[in-house]
């Protein structure tokens, strides 16, 4: 498979790994240093997504953008950004 295809694919996270980090807050940098110390990025590991939802209040748009790093078994990591973006309210002008 591509790396586009594997980037657009669906992606099953296991809940068990699956971690919050919400806003500025001072445990943040305890969660990172947690998953760094517990070895989370290990051989075994095939992908890995960063997502971040932003909220443009100027244009009235809600963003979720997609940071994806693909691990190949060679060594290469291929980094693909997407996102998807929709208006809030479509009809305002009505």
């Amino acid at each position: 498979p591509t790396v586009f295809r594997q980037a657009q694919s669906s992606f099953h996270e296991d809940v068990n790994q699956t971690v919050w980090l919400n806003g500025f807050r001072d445990d943040n940098r305890q969660k990172l240093r947690d998953l760094e110390t517990a070895r989370w990025l290990n051989p075994k590991t095939n992908r890995v997504r960063v997502s971040a939802l932003m909220f443009n209040p100027d244009s009235d748009v809600l963003m979720l953008v997609n940071i994806n790093f693909l691990f190949a078994r060679s060594g290469r990591i291929w980094k693909i950004l997407t996102h998807r973006t929709t208006k809030l309210n479509l009809y305002q002008d009505w």
